[in-house]
């Protein structure tokens, strides 16, 4: 009996080990999800703009946060104004989107202080368009994928402004009316971040947040989008980028290496 009780063993252990690593990363994703639904049930309507008070600093004050008993940040701290551009830099794992969560409050298991206008808060106070790395198509047109849920039911002031956007960002006579298919896997990485850039655009947010948003442009495009979101005047401006060359832009620097 011995021999296959070590083989149903052997067989067993496996599964037991990957049931609670499993069982770990539940535990982790469910405060997480917990986080966003207050982060929801506190926010306001991000589809219109902020009208009670405007955005005009952010400042963080050493900030600290551990992970598996090791130090992300330690006594990190900065301050950033209205109309600057927050870079946020390091390499895969040195915590920027952490630290995004944060300054956005959708994650509070932080030590140190974190200011908004002067009063602790977040910038989850205010209207945001997230233009990330990895962007999502839905199954509809590239019209629909721009203004999304916008209010307005006036198709014409859709198409103008939804063209004039595109024609800035160097798409010129965009057939709005193409299906983008399955997860927009008809266009190139760099087609799929414009109409992304475009969204945000549309959506005129207060802040404005870059998620490696740069991966799958090249140089010159890279810069022509950076001088036009600049002219846009949104109150704040965070990249997160591993692509030095955009600190360049910005008026505050974070370097997590």
């Amino acid at each position: 009996f011995i021999i296959p009780f070590f083989i149903a063993a052997s067989r067993v252990v496996p599964i037991a080990s990957k049931l609670i690593t499993s069982l770990q990363n539940l535990s982790f994703s469910l405060a997480s999800v917990e986080n966003l639904y207050d982060f929801l049930s506190t926010s306001k309507d991000f589809s219109q703009k902020s009208k009670e008070k405007s955005f005009k600093s952010l400042e963080v004050e050493k900030l600290n946060y551990r992970v598996e008993g090791k130090n992300l940040y330690k006594n990190l701290s900065f301050k950033v104004k209205e109309r600057e551009i927050l870079g946020i830099f390091g390499s895969s794992g040195a915590g920027k989107s952490t630290l995004i969560d944060i300054l956005l409050g959708l994650n509070k298991s932080f030590e140190g202080k974190l200011y908004v206008n002067g009063t602790e808060g977040s910038l989850g106070e205010y209207s945001i368009s997230l233009v990330p790395q990895e962007v999502f198509l839905f199954k509809g047109t590239i019209l629909e994928n721009i203004v999304l849920n916008s209010p307005t039911n006036d198709f014409k002031d859709h198409l103008k402004a939804t063209k004039k956007i595109l024609n800035s960002l160097n798409i010129k006579d965009p057939n709005l009316s193409k299906d983008a298919g399955s997860d927009g896997l008809d266009f190139s990485g760099g087609e799929r971040q414009r109409i992304a850039i475009a969204r945000a655009l549309y959506m005129k947010p207060d802040i404005l947040v870059l998620d490696e948003f740069s991966s799958a442009l090249d140089e010159e495009n890279t810069l022509n989008i950076m001088k036009l979101l600049i002219e846009e005047k949104f109150d704040l401006i965070v990249i997160i980028s591993h692509n030095q060359r955009l600190k360049n832009f910005c008026d505050v620097i974070v370097d997590l290496e």
